[in-house]
């Protein structure tokens, strides 16, 4: 989860309470050690994006997961789990650059084959 401040927040999704425009979701992440719980509305302006690391393997049977609160299932820090999303993200954004690359290039005049079939 993105602020606009530019505070980056990662943490597990407790709750997602649906009420149309005041969506907000319940994210239980740890502070220096500390386990800190954050609603935040989806879309408020000065949320900047919220993108999903990982899934669960098997989806949760309650509606919400306030039992994560305890130690048993506490998942604690998630930055690992952040860090390696975000290097596998950089790893696929390189090679994604060189495409794009060569899209520009073939848009700014390259030669195209205009519908014909083969080119001649």
């Amino acid at each position: 989860m993105r602020q606009r401040t530019g505070d980056p927040f990662a943490g597990v999704c407790i709750n997602i309470r649906r009420r149309g425009v005041d969506t907000a979701i319940l994210l239980r992440g740890q502070l220096t050690r500390v386990g800190v719980e954050m609603w935040y509305k989806i879309y408020s302006p000065m949320v900047e994006g919220i993108e999903v690391v990982q899934r669960a393997a098997k989806r949760a049977r309650r509606a919400r997961l306030t039992y994560m609160r305890t130690v048993k299932h506490d998942r604690g820090s998630v930055e690992n789990v952040v860090r390696l999303y975000l290097r596998q993200k950089a790893a696929l954004g390189t090679t994604d650059g060189k495409k794009k690359g060569g899209a520009a290039a073939a848009a700014m005049g390259g030669k195209r084959n205009k519908g014909r079939g083969k080119k001649r």
